[in-house]
């Protein structure tokens, strides 16, 4: 880090459950639920966004069910409250 640089690390907060404020019908939500759960099975083996395809398949969150979320998620229907995000900054005198 450069001298008078700032270093930012961020980490967000994904919940077993819960967040889903609105749901079409409980099978959107059980999908919903179903994915954050994968998710967070997912993020304790690869911690890059790009490797999360891979990681959700081999623990049970298929290519057909990010499919069917994909579509889900421009539902207006379906309503979520954000994942908490955490941030922390230093700098580096000059």
């Amino acid at each position: 880090l450069a001298p008078g640089g700032i270093l930012l690390v961020q980490e967000w907060t994904v919940p077993n459950r819960g967040g889903i404020v609105q749901a079409p019908d409980p099978a959107a939500r059980e999908l919903v639920e179903r994915f954050q759960s994968s998710l967070v099975r997912a993020m304790a083996a690869a911690e890059l966004a790009e490797q999360l395809a891979e990681q959700l398949d081999k623990v049970g969150f298929t290519q057909a069910l990010a499919n069917r979320l994909r579509a889900l998620l421009i539902d207006p229907w379906l309503i979520l409250a954000g994942w908490p995000l955490h941030s922390v900054s230093g700098q580096r005198p000059r």
